[in-house]
C-alpha cells in the first residue's frame, strides 16, 4: 500500500524514489500522499498524544512533499500550522513552568511537572536559548527527583527479592508497577539517564511475564463469554502496555478483536442491533477482517428492515396517535440502533406536545442519542485516524444527519471524502 511505503520511505535516512517509482506513482501523487501521511501523525502525535520528540519527523513529512511539488499549498500550510503549533504550545507550557517557577512551596508532583514542562519546551524548539537554559533552571529539583525515583525503583526491586509471593502474586506485580513507574518518570524528565535505561530493560522483561499471565485469562473470560470481566482485564492490560511503550499493541489488538467480535455475535443474536453494531465497529478498529464485515453488513440490514417496518407502520396509521406510542416507536428506533429516524420523530413530537410526562420522556431519549451520537463521532475519528476513510464517511454522516453542526463532524467528512477520493484515484481501498 502506498500510504504504508510513504512511511517507510521516511523512515530511511536518505529519501529516495526507490518504492515510489516501483509503484509507478508520480511526483504530484507521492506529494499528496505525504502530506496526507504528515497530517494523520500531527493529529495523532502532536494534538493528541503531546509527543513533542517526533515535531521533526512531522516537518520532515511536509518538506519532503514540497520537493516532490513544490506547487503544494497543503504541504505550505501545514509547517506553518507546525510553526504556529510550536509558538503557542511553548507559550502555554512556559506560563505553567513559570508559574510552577514562582511556587515556593511545590508538591512532589508539580516538582515533577516542573521538569517535565522544561523537557517539553526543549522537545518543542531545541534552538532556543531560552528553551535550553531551562535545564540549568530545574537541575537542582530534577537531581533531587531523581535520587527519589532511583530509590524507590530500589526499594521495589529489593522486596520482589526478598519476599516470598506465591501467596500473593497480585502484590508482586503491583511492586513491579511501582518500579517501572518510577523508571519510566525518570526517563520522561531525564531522557537517556544512565541509572533507568537498564533497568528499564530488566523490569521490562517482568512486566512482559506479568502481560502474558495476564492475556492468557483475559482469553479465558472471553471463552467463557464473560465479556464485561475481560473488558475490565483488557484494560488492565492497556495499562502495563503504556508503561511497555506499546510493545504489545498487536497483542491488545487481537484481544479487543476477539472480545468485540464475539460480543457483536452475542448480542446480535438476541437481536440488541444498535449494541451490535457498536461492539463490531470497535472488533472492525482492531482488524478488519471479512467475518467482522459480513457480520456489520448483517446488523445494518437488520437494523434497515427495522426501520422500514417502523415507516411502514406508521404510514398506515397516519399521524402518531399518542405521546405515548411516539415514545414506544422512539424508544424502539434507538434500540434498533436508527438514531436519526428517532431524533425526528422526537423533534416532530416535543413542539406539539402538552403532556409534562411525555415532554419529559422525550427530552430523557434526546438526551440518549445525544450520548450516542458523541459515541459515534468519536468513532468516526477514530476510524479516520485509521485511515479507514470509507466507514469515516459513513459514520460522520449520521452524526450530521442528527446534527450537522456537532463539534467539527462536518469539516471531517468533507476531509475524510477527499481523501478517500484520493484513495481510490490510486486503486486502493481504505
Amino acid at each position: 500500500m502506498v500510504l504504508f511505503l510513504s512511511f517507510t520511505l521516511i523512515g530511511c535516512t536518505t529519501f529516495t524514489n526507490t518504492i515510489f517509482l516501483i509503484q509507478g506513482v508520480d511526483d504530484q501523487t507521492k506529494s499528496r500522499i505525504l502530506t496526507e501521511t504528515g497530517e494523520a501523525l500531527y493529529e495523532r502525535e502532536l494534538m493528541s498524544r503531546e509527543n513533542y520528540e517526533v515535531i521533526p519527523k512531522v516537518e520532515k513529512y511536509f518538506v519532503v512533499a514540497l520537493r516532490y511539488d513544490p506547487g503544494n499549498s497543503k504541504a505550505k500550510e501545514n509547517l506553518e500550522r507546525i510553526e504556529q503549533f510550536k509558538e503557542t504550545r511553548l507559550k502555554e507550557k512556559m506560563v505553567k513552568f513559570q508559574d510552577l517557577l514562582n511556587k515556593s512551596d511545590r508538591t512532589e508532583e508539580e516538582d515533577y511537572t516542573f521538569c517535565l514542562l522544561a523537557q517539553q519546551c526543549i522537545y518543542i524548539d531545541p534552538k532556543n536559548p531560552e528553551t535550553q537554559r531551562l535545564k540549568d533552571v530545574t537541575s537542582e529539583t530534577r537531581t533531587a527527583l531523581l535520587k527519589t525515583y532511583r530509590e524507590r525503583t530500589e526499594a521495589a526491586l529489593a522486596e520482589i527479592k526478598e519476599r516470598d509471593f506465591r501467596d500473593s502474586v497480585e502484590k508482586k506485580e503491583s511492586i513491579y508497577v511501582i518500579a517501572l513507574e518510577n523508571i519510566n518518570k525518570t526517563l520522561f524528565i531525564d531522557p537517556g539517564n544512565w541509572y533507568a535505561v537498564p533497568k528499564k530493560k530488566t523490569v521490562s522483561e517482568e512486566m512482559a511475564k506479568i502481560f502474558n499471565t495476564r492475556k492468557a485469562d483475559v482469553e479465558k473470560t472471553i471463552y467463557e463469554a464473560r465479556y464485561e470481566e475481560a473488558e475490565k482485564g483488557i484494560a488492565a492490560l492497556s495499562d502495563i502496555n503504556t508503561m511497555l511503550d506499546y510493545a504489545y499493541d498487536k497483542e491488545l489488538r487481537d484481544l479487543k478483536y476477539r472480545l468485540n467480535f464475539r460480543w457483536a455475535q452475542s448480542l446480535y443474536e438476541e437481536k440488541q442491533f444498535s449494541l451490535a453494531e457498536a461492539k463490531i465497529d470497535r472488533a472492525i478498529m482492531s482488524e478488519s477482517t471479512n467475518e467482522a464485515l459480513s457480520l456489520r453488513n448483517q446488523i445494518e440490514s437488520d437494523q434497515a428492515e427495522v426501520s422500514k417496518k417502523a415507516t411502514v407502520s406508521s404510514s398506515k396509521n397516519g399521524r402518531v396517535a399518542s405521546g405515548a406510542k411516539a415514545i414506544k416507536e422512539i424508544e424502539e428506533l434507538i434500540y434498533r440502533g436508527d438514531l436519526a429516524a428517532a431524533n425526528k420523530l422526537i423533534m416532530s413530537r416535543l413542539g406539539k406536545e402538552r403532556d409534562s410526562a411525555i415532554i419529559q420522556r422525550l427530552q430523557e431519549l434526546e438526551v440518549t442519542i445525544r450520548e450516542w451520537l458523541k459515541w459515534y463521532y468519536d468513532l468516526a475519528l477514530a476510524y479516520y485516524r485509521q485511515e479507514n476513510f470509507t466507514r469515516a464517511v459513513q459514520l460522520f454522516t449520521l452524526v450530521i444527519e442528527i446534527d450537522e453542526d456537532y463539534e467539527m463532524a462536518s469539516d471531517y467528512l468533507d476531509k475524510a471524502k477527499s481523501k478517500q477520493k484520493l484513495i481510490e484515484s490510486l486503486g486502493m481501498n481504505s
